[in-house]
């Protein structure tokens, strides 16, 4: 094995345990938010995207070493992709706190957020799953998968519409809640 395949292998690792992280996180928070009475507002079909990002791994693995593979800097290059999104998206998930879940789900008395990554940029998980969707084309040398994977947001799109129009009901404005009581 070259240095930059165990490296590929070592990131791709990287990202799918984080990725059980989130979910271990989604289902602790998912059922103190429906005890809570939290109820969702958004179609469950939206998250297939989410879901259906990993079956990018292996198709990026695939098309990479089928094809001419990235060169060192192509990789390095996913590679930040890949961190700066996972970085944003724990600084969202530590923002968001017990109130964070895959789901839209919508907790009365929540109000807006204005904190962490949310005090800058609205959504910013949306824009973690297109870093990690480009960045990981670029690190394996699978842009074909990396395109497919840019189109697949479409899905997250018409989710967020969605989330959109249930917070500017509510508030006029929302990325982010928090619980009664918070700054």
């Amino acid at each position: 094995m070259t240095g930059l395949l165990l490296i590929q292998a070592a990131a791709t690792l990287g990202y799918a345990l984080s990725r059980v992280g989130e979910l271990r996180i989604h289902g602790k928070n998912l059922g103190a938010l429906r005890a809570a009475g939290a109820a969702e507002r958004a179609p469950i079909w939206a998250l297939v995207y989410i879901w259906a990002g990993w079956l990018v791994l292996p198709l990026a693995w695939v098309e990479g070493l089928l094809g001419a593979g990235p060169d060192g800097d192509q990789a390095m290059l996913g590679m930040m992709l890949l961190a700066g999104g996972l970085g944003l998206r724990v600084w969202a998930i530590q923002s968001l706190g017990p109130l964070w879940s895959m789901r839209c789900l919508w907790l009365e008395g929540a109000r807006p957020l204005n904190r962490g990554p949310y005090k800058y940029l609205d959504h910013p998980e949306y824009w973690t799953r297109i870093a990690d969707a480009i960045g990981l084309g670029l690190m394996l040398g699978a842009p074909w998968t990396a395109v497919g994977a840019v189109v697949g947001t479409g899905f997250l799109a018409l989710r967020l519409a969605r989330e959109e129009l249930i917070s500017r009901q509510a508030f006029g404005r929302v990325p982010g809640f928090t619980q009664p009581g918070d700054e």
